[in-house]
């Protein structure tokens, strides 16, 4: 007898007064279809006034017939479903370990598994039960990428950290990111070159993947002054702009500007020369900017001497015309510092008030011509004309 299959049970009886089956009244003669589920003995009983007999009839029920027990893939990719699928006969129930459970009117199903091992079917009824198995086999966790959005790192700006990883239970980033196993990316914030290594892990193993973030040496993209020619006493601006560097500084005293991006100065001689130094986890840059004094001249006897403005002059020459010129033969105030400028060269050799400009307050804007050649011309005639006498008194 098979589970589920109909049996027939039939009888004749003859000479009886009364019949029955399992202690149920029935007809001399019939056909009973019954579907038994487990091994069972019937008996009939015929009897008349003389006396009784009895008939028995078993049916059995054999113990469950697993056909077979499969899995689609014997390696397991963990967050993957496993595909179990079987065949059995004579099974009451079926049931299948490792935290799937009770399977019997089904023939297939999807199951998770995170370790290796055997995986067992049991099939069960009245008679008894079997089993069946099927081996799975876990690999070491895969590591498919673990990049950088950027090698290059630039400070107080971070770097993403992206990974792609299967078949793990646990994922890791050392330099104390720690478990990443929810994540598939991180943002960092290296201020030096910094090795990363991910680990990824499951019950056969573990394997692991390095990469490295790299600060280049640091970088001076610019460093100078909003004036390289100043008049004597007047403070110049100092401006930077700086990449990779954890310090900064700038001599003459003037120490560490590292959360700055300029600096008021006031320079201390004819020709000063500041030097930034920037300086990083991988080594250290300078930059150096000069600033070039314009002195006021000294009065000598009431007469502020005058010097003579050339593209071409002779400076081993001293014989200059100190001389105070009229102020109504000067240039037009009013001129832009262009006409300014060719009004000057125009002038070649002539005796040029820049003190009678300075006083109109527009000396500065001389400075400022947009070529350096006059404004450099200007300052030599300067030096080498006037020398201030140490300890003299003199009135500015």
């Amino acid at each position: 007898m098979n589970l589920g299959s109909p049996i027939h049970l039939s009888w004749i009886v003859q000479h009886a007064d009364e019949v029955s089956i399992d202690g149920e009244k029935v007809e001399a003669s019939g056909l009973w279809k019954l579907m038994p589920r487990e091994t069972t003995t019937y008996t009939l009983v015929a009897s008349n006034e003389i006396g009784e007999v009895r008939a028995t009839c078993e049916v059995s029920l054999p113990p469950p017939e697993i056909k077979y027990f499969k899995v689609a893939e014997k390696a397991i990719q963990i967050g993957r479903p496993s595909i179990l699928h079987w065949e059995v006969e004579n099974a009451e129930q079926v049931f299948i370990d490792r935290g799937v459970g009770e399977v019997s009117n089904q023939s297939f199903t999807e199951a998770y598994f995170d370790r290796p091992g055997p995986v067992v079917l049991r099939a069960v009824n009245a008679s008894g039960e079997v089993t069946a198995s099927v081996v799975l086999s876990l690999p070491l966790p895969e590591i498919n990428a673990f990049y950088a959005s950027d090698p290059i790192i630039r400070l107080g700006e971070p770097s993403v950290l992206h990974w792609d990883v299967v078949n793990f239970s646990e994922i890791s980033i050392d330099q104390e990111i720690g478990d990443v196993s929810e994540l598939t990316r991180v943002e960092v914030y290296p201020d030096r070159t910094t090795r990363y290594t991910l680990c990824a892990r499951n019950v056969s193993g573990e394997v692991r993947k390095s990469l490295e973030l790299t600060l280049p040496p640091p970088k001076i993209l610019h460093f100078g002054a909003d004036s390289e020619l100043a008049t004597e006493g007047r403070s110049v601006n100092l401006f930077w702009q700086v990449e990779n560097a954890y310090k900064i500084t700038i001599d003459h005293d003037i120490g560490e500007v590292t959360h700055k991006s300029r600096v008021r100065v006031k320079p201390d001689s004819t020709l000063t020369t500041y030097i930034l130094t920037a300086t990083g986890h991988s080594g250290e840059a300078q930059a150096a900017v000069d600033v070039s004094i314009f002195p006021i001249p000294m009065e000598q006897n009431g007469f502020i001497p005058t010097p003579e403005i050339s593209t071409d002059i002779d400076l081993e020459n001293e014989n200059f015309d100190l001389s105070l010129p009229p102020t109504e033969s000067e240039l037009d105030l009013n001129l832009s510092l262009s006409d300014i400028e060719k009004n000057i060269k125009k002038r070649n050799g002539k005796k040029i008030d820049l003190e009678y400009y300075k006083k109109k307050e527009i000396t500065e804007d001389l400075l400022e011509l947009e070529k350096p050649s006059l404004r450099k011309e200007i300052a030599r005639i300067y030096k080498k004309v006037f020398k201030p006498k140490v300890n003299s008194k003199h009135k500015r």
